[in-house]
């Protein structure tokens, strides 16, 4: 075969063989001019499929000061861009976008009050503009900022959000050392029976911790936090359309706190004893007592009479005469309507205790016939303060310095209590700004410890003053302060609120724990 010689190459015949027509070469032109388009079009479905498969699955994108839903800003989150607590958005293209807080594994906890008001605040900001951006994708959702019980559809749970691994699975709480300058609290300690208040030393199974920080200078609000919080599980939640806090649900919740919290330290009891001793003797010979708070410094009145202002003191004390003459004279209107003549010794010799953040207010002339509620601690002003302090100071327990003249560095109380001033005792250049007004309220994070000594001081006045006006027949004051709003807990609800012994003479607002629920 391979010497046969190679066959002669065929023209194509120009006959039709076997009587058929030749195929037409159109539609091969067509297959083959459609393969090209059938390629491009693979491609971008491919192309679409796999930008669809990456834009459906949820997207960790921090929010950041400068953050637009627009996705100006979008930044795909990863270990370091996650090292703050901060709200950070959960993208999707097929559902609703959600948003979640990132608290990062490194952070000792409790925060800094600072860094959860800047997460609350942001996550506030960011859900508001979340829910637009929802709503104009089609997911229509309705959110009412003043619904306090308000449950964001658009929030994703810290655990849900580990658990779907957009955010990294946090490892075993650390707890902020309490050797550590910056530290707020050091682990539980085990099973101390506590003989103060009457407890077996058992740990409960469940418990719920409760940060003693705040930038807030007063006490009034940690008070209502603290009681507030202590028994919420139980009662807080009302109807689920509720637009307002069940108040009488909230004041039994802070009188439970107040009965299993209340209790002042060991330097301050035996004298609260004796004084409610002395108060109870007053009762025994049908005298009443009636007490007084008012509040100053930098809380005004809810009244638009008074807001850039205070009650007149005369609204105070003809108050408290109001309900003495009632007592004695139930039909009578007021204190004025029964001639002092017809007034018994025992109406007579009836007390009203005053208690004020403002030591001035103690020698008005309008309350000269009102007692202290106290003098185991007192608030005083700067020339009680330069008339006591020597002109020289001992050298301080825990340091070599020596307080030369520190009596110009004194400031007092005039006016009432206002955070620059509480954050500036036991610093003479702090305080001098602070009555100047230059200092504002803020974090202190290592305030000295004559500072410490000095705000103790200032806690267990307030302390005092609450306890013992407590103790008393009826209590007069404005609604606008918050000490006057855990009086009216203090009294309780029957005695205070249904048979009117807890009396607010500030717009004749009725008894609420917070400020947004206040009605006339």
């Amino acid at each position: 075969m391979l010497e046969s010689p190679m066959p002669s190459p065929a023209l194509p015949s120009i006959i039709p063989r076997h009587g058929k027509k030749p195929k037409s070469n159109h539609l091969r032109r067509v297959l083959r001019g459609l393969l090209p388009i059938l390629k491009w079009t693979s491609g971008i479905v491919l192309i679409g499929w796999c930008l669809k498969s990456s834009i459906t699955r949820k997207t960790l994108l921090p929010v950041a000061d400068d953050y637009s839903l627009d996705g100006s800003h979008q930044l795909i989150a990863d270990d370091s861009s996650l090292q703050d607590p901060m709200p950070v958005l959960i993208a999707n293209s097929n559902k609703a976008s959600k948003v979640s807080i990132s608290l990062p594994d490194h952070l000792q906890f409790p925060l800094k009050p600072s860094e959860y008001n800047t997460i609350c605040s942001r996550y506030e900001d960011v859900a508001r503009r979340l829910q637009h951006q929802n709503s104009r994708s089609g997911f229509h959702q309705k959110r009412d900022s003043q619904d306090y019980y308000y449950d964001d559809p658009n929030f994703m749970d810290i655990k849900e959000a580990e658990a779907y691994g957009l955010l990294p699975v946090r490892h075993e709480t650390k707890l902020a050392d309490q050797s550590n300058p910056q530290g707020l609290y050091s682990k539980l300690r085990e099973k101390e029976p506590s003989t103060h208040l009457g407890t077996t030393g058992e740990v409960c199974e469940t418990s719920l911790t409760y940060v003693l920080e705040t930038t807030d200078a007063g006490i009034g609000k940690t008070l209502l936090g603290l009681w507030l919080s202590y028994a919420f599980r139980e009662h807080f939640r009302s109807q689920e359309n509720s637009k307002s806090h069940p108040q009488g649900k909230v004041f039994a919740l802070l009188r439970t706190g107040f009965e299993a919290l209340f209790h002042l330290a060991h330097q301050d009891a035996g004298y609260v004893t004796t004084r409610v001793s002395e108060l109870a003797d007053l009762r025994l010979r049908d005298r009443r007592v009636v007490g007084l708070h008012v509040r100053r410094g930098d809380r005004h009145p809810w009244e638009p009479q008074y807001q850039d202002s205070y009650t007149p003191l005369e609204t105070y004390i003809d108050a408290a005469n109001d309900f003495i003459t009632r007592e004695f004279h139930p039909k009578a209107a007021n204190s004025s309507a029964i001639p002092h003549s017809e007034k018994s010794n025992a109406e007579l010799e009836s007390q009203i205790l005053l208690a004020s953040d403002d030591p001035d207010i103690y020698d008005a002339p309008e309350l000269a016939n009102t007692n202290r509620v106290q003098t185991h601690i007192s608030l005083a002003n700067k020339a009680a303060l330069d008339a006591a302090s020597p002109a020289t100071a001992p050298k301080s327990s825990d340091s070599e310095v020596t307080f030369n003249k520190f009596v110009e560095g004194n400031v007092g109380w005039e006016g009432g209590f206002f955070p620059s001033v509480f954050w500036g005792l036991g610093d003479a250049k702090a305080g001098s700004a602070a009555a100047r007004g230059l200092r504002e309220e803020r974090e202190d994070p290592s305030p000295s410890e004559l500072s410490l000594s000095l705000r103790g001081l200032v806690a267990r006045a307030y302390l005092l003053d609450l306890k013992i006006l407590g103790a008393s027949d009826a209590v007069v004051c404005g609604v606008s302060s918050i000490g006057c709003r855990l009086l009216a807990v203090m009294l309780g609800w029957e005695r205070g609120i249904v048979e009117g012994r807890w009396i607010n003479i500030d717009g004749g607002f009725g008894w609420t724990a917070f400020e947004e629920d206040k009605v006339r």
